[in-house]
């Protein structure tokens, strides 16, 4: 069973790497990570999943302008590759058990 996380992000990149971290660590689970990002974010979030794009799990599926969450996961939901499929919030962290 595959799980397909999406978050979305604007200025997030105080929070981010502690949510990242977490679906990292996730063993034992078959994790797909899609980030989708407001685009225009000033803090540095982009940058950040840009250099952590393509380790592990993470997929950055783009940085635009968009009409704010829902309209960011429905972009990443397209996408999706899993069986199941959750919204994870970019101050979210934890651990997904089978």
């Amino acid at each position: 069973m595959r799980f397909s996380l999406i978050t979305a992000t604007y200025n997030a990149q105080a929070t981010l790497p502690r949510c990242l971290a977490s679906v990292a660590a996730q063993q034992q689970v078959d994790v797909e990570h899609l980030l989708v990002d407001g685009g225009g974010s000033l803090d540095g979030t982009v940058s950040l999943l840009v250099q952590q794009q393509g380790q592990g799990a993470l997929k950055l599926v783009c940085s635009e302008p968009d009409q704010g969450g829902d309209d960011a996961w429905n972009k990443a939901l397209v996408l999706i590759t899993g069986d199941w499929v959750l919204f994870l919030g970019a101050d979210n962290w934890g651990l997904l058990r089978k």
